[in-house]
């Protein structure tokens, strides 16, 4: 019989993950609860979220569009994380896709186990 190796539960992940910079376009709201449209760029991407880059900081717990440039694909997610600041005028974000999302990203994931 198979066992899990011994990983810390923060090091644990869902699927697979792919490094893949593509331009996506954000609409949300920011801390202020300002309603944006803005420009970023992925980082990573998998079939469960993203770690991202946009010119706004989002909200933590908000939703938001995601629509990916590239193949005009876009989905609900869920902002989970924000960096505390801006590197070079961009917020990192972290994004958790709502369940009836599809897969935007235009990559086919291992599968998960």
């Amino acid at each position: 019989m198979a066992t899990t190796p011994d990983i810390p539960a923060g090091d644990r992940r869902r699927g697979s993950r792919a490094v893949l910079r593509l331009p996506v376009l954000l609409t949300g709201v920011t801390r202020t609860w300002k309603q944006v449209s803005a420009k970023g760029e992925t980082i990573v991407v998998s079939r469960n979220g993203a770690l991202l880059k946009a010119e706004d900081e989002l909200k933590p717990g908000s939703e938001v569009k995601v629509e990916n440039l590239s193949n005009q694909q876009a989905g609900q997610f869920h902002v989970v994380w924000t960096s505390d600041q801006p590197t070079e005028g961009r917020w990192e974000v972290g994004l958790e896709s709502r369940s009836s999302t599809p897969n935007i990203w235009g990559v086919e994931f291992a599968p998960e186990m």
